[in-house]
């Protein structure tokens, strides 16, 4: 497996078709950072195609934090590790600067395994953020990468 930061226009698209494949709501921007994993004998980055595509996240900016949102795995490749793996590959961005995910409670457990804390303590604009996302979703629950086990 690769694990690739996306930056042309063209991959651009091919994963904005990746998510709209199995996760219609997900809306990647220009802002975001994306990772992505693709299959070890697929084709150069240059030239991703999104049958390629195992799994993907995105790192959302916000003031000085970032906000991980729209990890997805494609279904035939869920439960085998690549998230995990994707973000273990990822480790040196979540921690650079505060990093903060909002999840569903069946979720919860996996990242925690992935050296996430919930947390009540958020920086004000990812606290307006998750106030907007509860609206829709009430049950989401705040995280953020703690590669130790001290709470902020």
């Amino acid at each position: 497996m690769q694990i690739h930061w996306i930056d042309s226009p063209q991959d651009r698209q091919q994963i904005k078709q990746f998510y709209r494949q199995f996760m219609p709501a997900a809306k990647p921007n220009a802002r975001e950072h994306i990772a992505v994993m693709i299959d070890g004998q697929a084709s150069p980055i240059n030239l991703l195609n999104v049958n390629d595509i195992i799994a993907a996240l995105r790192l959302r900016p916000i003031g000085e934090n970032l906000l991980l949102t729209g990890m997805l795995v494609s279904p035939t490749h869920q439960n085998q590790g690549y998230g995990k793996q994707l973000l273990r590959a990822i480790t040196p961005q979540l921690a650079a600067k505060p990093t903060y995910l909002f999840c569903l409670p069946s979720l919860v457990d996996f990242y925690r395994q992935q050296q996430f804390q919930q947390t009540t303590k958020l920086h004000n604009d990812i606290g307006q953020l998750l106030q907007r996302y509860q609206q829709r979703e009430p049950q989401l629950t705040a995280m953020r990468y703690q590669p130790s086990n001290t709470d902020i």
